[in-house]
């Protein structure tokens, strides 16, 4: 069943242009006293920031389906106020078991599947940086083509120029 006094609204998440949070709750394991912190989905912000939107919660044992993630910081953070009550700019499992009562599973489960609960889930796809890699690569190809480039232009003047 999960733990809604415990939940940890992740701040600054944006889907579509909306800003809002991504709602973070322990699930407590059946026949267990410990507990697995579940990533929920995004919700949009309300106008006042002082006002946390209402979240549905289920009541009773449930099964969560999903991916099993070890969750990093992410937002740049230039405060050692990263936590204020339920609001976080971030979350870590260790900073969770710091500021929390409860003991939890060393990793988060990204929650999947259309449960009805207002929560949107369109999680963005890893991020592997081939982008990146592929920059390098076009970098490197102009470079040796710049230099080919050039190679033949002065070499052909060489040639050209009539020896003394």
């Amino acid at each position: 069943m999960f733990d809604a006094r415990y939940t940890v609204f992740i701040d600054n998440r944006v889907h579509r242009g909306v800003p809002g949070y991504h709602v973070v709750m322990p699930l407590k394991l059946e026949g267990s006293d410990r507990s697995v912190l579940v990533n929920r989905g995004w919700i949009a912000r309300s106008a006042s920031r002082t006002e946390l939107p209402r979240v549905e919660t289920p009541q009773g044992p449930v099964t969560v389906q999903g991916v099993a993630i070890v969750p990093r910081l992410r937002t740049l953070e230039l405060s050692d106020t990263v936590m204020e009550g339920p609001i976080w700019q971030n979350l870590t499992i260790d900073r969770y078991r710091a500021a929390r009562p409860i003991a939890i599973q060393p990793f988060m489960i990204r929650q999947e599947g259309d449960v009805r609960d207002g929560l949107v889930r369109d999680w963005e796809a890893p991020d592997f940086g081939i982008d990146k890699h592929y920059g390098y690569a076009f970098q490197w190809f102009a470079l040796a083509a710049t230099i080919v480039v050039f190679y033949a232009v002065t070499r052909g003047k060489s040639k050209k120029e009539p020896h003394g």
